[in-house]
């Protein structure tokens, strides 16, 4: 007698998908919680430091490093059912300041950032624990984000200054050929680039960009179409000095900002709900619990409904949610650490 069983569906890599569970560590034990209930659950545990899970964009598996109690680097990259079962280890050995961990479009494979002889290099890492991890030096910059996987797989994004200019661009790796092509060009002037993120549909990408002359902040969020037109200024508010984050909602439509009043501190950053059309000013985020007196931004995600988001100001004082269209913050129903994930699924 033949059974059947019924396969579960899967969300899309990109765009809008319901809430599953919270992903994050504590403790150097790798945690879920209920978003509604609060309930959390150890899904892996044991002697070793378990750091820095990053959902599968099917949510079906997650990435983290393990690392010896005693030891202080990040090397090991494994990969774990949903559930915490089925860990896999996908790194045969430690790699040097391997960081900035995400799954590829399809999930086959693990994007990073690793340390080599000729620098910073684009690690691609097979997350079935088979094969050996491709290797892309690229002249990626320290402190600009991770790589990022295009929504269609073609290629995968950096920060990076290249030998031959001043300033920091925006460049695309082919993960096939390992050609490098210039998304945003680096200024010949004093405006230099240090973030950016691809909007879920693929066709445009937001960076950052500041004044490497400004004796205050000044940096801005721009958005610009992959071609290299189209290129603005997103936020729309007058009275900020500078503004920065690129941080897409799922649906592409809005984006999370940190907005500077003042060079000084007496009038507090806030978080931001942005427009990308520039239809409104957006949104401004309530000062999060514990925030210092100048700075009431924080660390948000979005959830993946586009529906709430969850923040964080440090390891310390655990995380809480706010909602994307009024701004009011609540404290989060689970105790946690560290940056927490939220798992895609199907609706």
């Amino acid at each position: 007698v033949y059974v059947g069983s019924q396969q579960r569906r899967l969300p899309p890599a990109y765009g809008p998908a319901a809430n599953g569970s919270v992903l994050f560590a504590l403790n150097g034990d790798i945690y879920t919680a209920d978003p509604r209930s609060g309930e959390s659950t150890a899904i892996v545990s044991g002697p070793e430091a378990d750091v820095a899970p990053v959902y599968s964009l099917d949510g079906t598996r997650f990435a983290f490093a393990r690392k010896p109690l005693a030891g202080s680097t990040v090397g090991v990259l494994f990969v774990a059912h949903a559930d915490g079962s089925g860990v896999v280890q996908v790194t045969s050995e430690s790699m040097n300041e391997l960081s900035d961990w995400s799954f590829a479009p399809d999930g086959r494979s693990i994007v990073a950032f690793a340390r080599n002889d000729e620098g910073k290099a684009i690690v691609v890492i097979p997350s079935d624990g088979t094969g050996k991890p491709r290797i892309f030096p690229v002249f990626a910059t320290d402190d600009d984000g991770p790589p990022q996987y295009r929504p269609d797989g073609s290629e995968i994004m950096f920060i990076g200054a290249d030998p031959k200019s001043v300033n920091r661009g925006v460049y695309g790796l082919d993960p096939m050929t390992g050609g490098v092509r210039t998304i945003v060009p680096p200024s010949s002037g004093t405006m230099d680039i240090y973030g950016a993120s691809w909007s879920p549909d693929g066709t445009r990408v937001a960076y950052g960009v500041h004044d490497t002359t400004a004796k205050t902040i000044s940096t801005r969020t721009h958005i610009v179409n992959v071609d290299g037109t189209g290129d603005f200024a997103v936020d729309t508010h007058p009275d900020t000095i500078a503004d920065g984050g690129v941080a897409w909602s799922n649906d592409g439509t809005r984006l999370i900002v940190t907005r500077f009043y003042s060079d000084d501190g007496s009038i507090p950053a806030r978080s931001a709900i942005v427009p990308v059309d520039r239809s409104s000013v957006g949104i401004e985020i309530a000062c999060p619990p514990k925030a210092p007196a100048d700075d009431c931004s924080a660390d948000w995600q979005w959830s993946p409904d586009d529906t709430q988001l969850i923040g964080t100001l440090d390891r310390v004082t655990g995380q809480f949610l706010a909602d994307p269209n009024t701004g009011e913050i609540r404290a989060a129903p689970w105790m946690a650490g560290g940056r927490p994930v939220w798992q895609r699924l199907a609706k």
